[in-house]
């Protein structure tokens, strides 16, 4: 098993403050909890989340791609590592801002 498994998960338009893009970085050997994660805005901006208190930065762990897609609020996928890394790099999201 890989240690760390990556996602891009996409979410139903809210409002322009919401994001609609979420990138992870799971811990899969931790409780599938999230080590790193971008949130893409409307507007593509994109803002790392860097900090939670812990070692992660999500409160509960990251479901299965499956698990998230039983919401049909959100369409997810796994990713590679060169595609997060790009998205947590990144100050403007040039990539997909709804589900494919």
């Amino acid at each position: 098993m890989e240690r760390f498994e990556y996602i891009r998960c996409f979410w139903k338009y809210i409002d322009n403050e919401t994001p609609v893009v979420l990138f992870y970085e799971v811990d899969c050997l931790n409780e599938r909890y999230a080590v790193r994660m971008t949130e893409i805005f409307p507007d593509r901006s994109a803002e790392p989340v860097t900090e939670f208190g812990f070692d992660f930065v999500t409160d509960a762990p990251v479901p299965s791609v499956d698990e998230i897609n039983e919401n049909e609020e959100f369409f997810a996928e796994v990713i590679s590592k060169e595609v997060f890394e790009a998205a947590y790099a990144c100050q403007e999201y040039p990539g997909p801002l709804s589900r494919p």
